[in-house]
């Protein structure tokens, strides 16, 4: 039952892509695929947002929506 071998850890240190230094991520010449950045536990969230956009009913829906600009801007108010 089992194995009398001891199971090694990795010979190197572990580092996750997104813990990386924008630097270092250059250096090794990696480019992250386009998507939502993840904080904490949003990687669900963020996953099934990207599903619901390649449906194309709601994606097409949701593109045409069209918003209103304001009357007006923050811009345009006169300042004291």
């Amino acid at each position: 039952m089992g194995s009398a071998e001891v199971i090694k850890g990795p010979e190197q240190e572990v580092v996750f892509i997104e813990d990386m230094k924008e630097e270092d991520i250059a250096k090794i010449g990696v480019t992250l695929p386009c998507g939502l950045n993840n904080l904490g536990n949003t990687c669900y969230m963020n996953s099934t947002i990207q599903v619901t956009f390649h449906l194309l009913p709601f994606s097409s829906k949701y593109t045409s929506i069209k918003i209103p600009f304001p009357p007006f801007s923050v811009l345009d108010t006169p300042s004291k």
